[in-house]
């Protein structure tokens, strides 16, 4: 997921339109912002770092991160 900024707005996009493009975006958000087409976007993706954690009891939300080798 990425944000982008259109004027003082966020709205979270999916990767797949994000990586599609600027036009692809404009399409996206026609229906909700109708002046998109003079808008100027921004994309804020954040940086992926390290693996993801691994939830494994939904009930208490017990986190467990994949160990990292040492070396």
């Amino acid at each position: 997921m990425a944000v982008v900024n259109v004027g003082d707005k966020q709205i979270t996009l999916p990767d797949e339109i994000v990586e599609a493009g600027e036009e692809a975006i404009r399409m996206a958000l026609a229906v909700e912002i109708p002046d998109i087409e003079n808008a100027e976007i921004s994309i804020d993706k954040p940086e992926v770092v390290g693996a993801p954690a691994m939830v494994t009891d939904r009930k208490t939300a017990t986190v467990v991160r994949k160990a990292t080798p040492k070396g």
